[in-house]
């Protein structure tokens, strides 16, 4: 993907000039420059949208935050770089940016800069669709109703399988099974961008209503196969209230003829806020079928410890985001007090986003023992799993 217009919004004239002149030579596409929040204002009236702005949050000279906050809520800028010296707490400003402002956070850059970490960054747009505009949040309504239920039904959104490993041995435990759309222009939507499609047009329960019985099916070929696995589903708060969606899940698995405990039904950190009534009971419901609890994405939102405490978990999965600021003394303690609390729970913790060898190594030196993650494994669909286990198996 190419960058059409990129800003660099910066008060010192020998950054701002110098960065401005390296985009210019790096990329074809145009390049602005402002030195005050009023100057980049004027160039976001003037050509409607940026793809991308460069600003230093650290500035004290520039009023960035309001700025940023005031020009995603219009959606005339689509993402952000910052562009400082690199200090813990730079990247704790762009955690609160993307948290509490959604902005989409492309990349941090250092000051001085860097040549060959700029060309690092900007080759990354021509790679990576997930940061592509026609994917930000405001336009997923963009695909039409039909387009999706079309991809529903033909199979081009479909499951992929993650495996999740045991880090010390290398022993497979289990896999995550994910929802990704293969669309014919826009190529392989992620899972986090599918889902949002789906919940768009209220077809999330239809969705997991399939991938669930493809799912067990996939489980009976494996036992047929000596290969026992335990697959993880993730569920959100509303499909925890439905008592239909429940009552399918265990009369599925009463079909399939397998036990409960090859499911692990995974929860965000919002199904706990709402710990009572109709969601206790499902939740007890699915524990009585054998099925395995989990909290999924620990550490992105808000949760409440008593409720936590009460929830029957087998899980906890610890949010990508955490495994790659494990630089940061602060996020290795963070995850060394979660491993602790799974501990005392006695629940399983699972590292997301090992990405690379560095994070593995990092995290086993944490003492943490479950993982999954693209340096481990990547999603794969149906028939690219069941091809993988041969191997692993034969290993």
């Amino acid at each position: 993907m190419t960058l059409n217009k990129v800003l660099v919004l910066e008060s010192h004239a020998f950054e701002r000039n110098l960065l401005v002149k390296a985009l210019t030579r790096l990329h074809p596409g145009v390049v602005l420059s402002a030195s005050s929040t009023s100057q980049a204002s004027m160039h976001l009236c003037r050509h409607s949208v940026v793809d991308v702005i460069f600003v230093d949050v650290m500035d004290p000279a520039v009023d960035s935050y309001q700025f940023l906050q005031a020009a995603f809520e219009k959606e005339t800028l689509r993402g952000v770089v910052i562009y400082s010296e690199l200090q813990e707490e730079v990247r704790r400003c762009a955690d609160s940016l993307k948290r509490f402002f959604g902005m989409h956070l492309v990349g941090v850059l250092g000051k001085p800069l860097q040549i060959n970490e700029l060309e690092k960054l900007l080759l990354r747009f021509s790679h990576v669709r997930s940061w592509s505009p026609s994917l930000c949040a405001h336009e997923y309504k963009v695909i039409p109703e039909m387009q999706v239920r079309h991809g529903l039904v033909t199979g081009a959104i479909n499951a992929w399988y993650q495996p999740i490993f045991h880090l010390r041995d290398g022993t497979l435990c289990g896999a995550e099974v994910m929802v990704r759309w293969h669309h014919p222009t826009r190529g392989v939507l992620s899972s986090k961008e599918s889902l949002a499609l789906l919940a768009t047009y209220d077809l999330l329960d239809e969705a997991f209503k399939k991938f669930l019985s493809q799912g067990l099916s996939f489980m009976e070929q494996q036992r047929a196969h000596e290969m026992k696995l335990q697959l993880a589903f993730k569920l959100n708060a509303s499909q925890i209230l439905c008592n239909e969606l429940v009552a399918y899940v265990v009369e599925s698995l009463q079909k399939s003829r397998l036990p409960g405990s090859v499911l692990v039904l995974e929860m965000g950190e919002e199904s706990t806020l709402n710990f009572r009534g109709s969601v206790v009971k499902n939740i007890m419901r699915l524990q009585a079928a054998g099925c395995g609890l989990a909290i999924d994405d620990l550490g992105l939102e808000f949760f409440s410890l008593g409720n936590l405490s009460q929830i029957p978990l087998i899980q906890l999965k610890l949010d990508i985001t955490l495994a790659r600021s494990l630089g940061y003394s602060s996020c290795r303690a963070l995850i060394t007090t979660v491993r602790a609390l799974a501990s005392a729970l006695k629940v399983t913790l699972i590292i997301k986003g090992i990405d690379n060898r560095e994070i593995r190594d990092t995290v086993v030196n944490l003492d943490c023992t479950f993982g999954q993650g693209l340096y481990l494994a990547p999603p794969m669909l149906a028939s690219d799993f069941a091809s993988w286990l041969k191997r692993y198996k034969s290993r």
